[in-house]
């Protein structure tokens, strides 16, 4: 094993295109206890976390 100079090259971040409302969450559960969120972003069901490394890498600029 060798040693030499590690580093981090690029940094990348990818938000699933889909919006699930606070209120559609509350709607659906009966509850909400998210102060101060109106919406998170959900996967599609083919969305995977390996799905969302790729597509953050192909819109990523290195």
């Amino acid at each position: 094993m060798t040693t030499g100079d590690l580093r981090v090259e690029a940094v990348g971040a990818y938000a699933p295109r889909y919006r699930l409302t606070a209120a559609a969450v509350e709607e659906t559960w009966g509850q909400f206890h998210g102060a101060g969120i109106s919406e998170t972003a959900v996967p599609a069901a083919d969305e995977d976390a390996l799905t969302m490394a790729s597509d953050c890498l192909l819109y990523t600029s290195l």
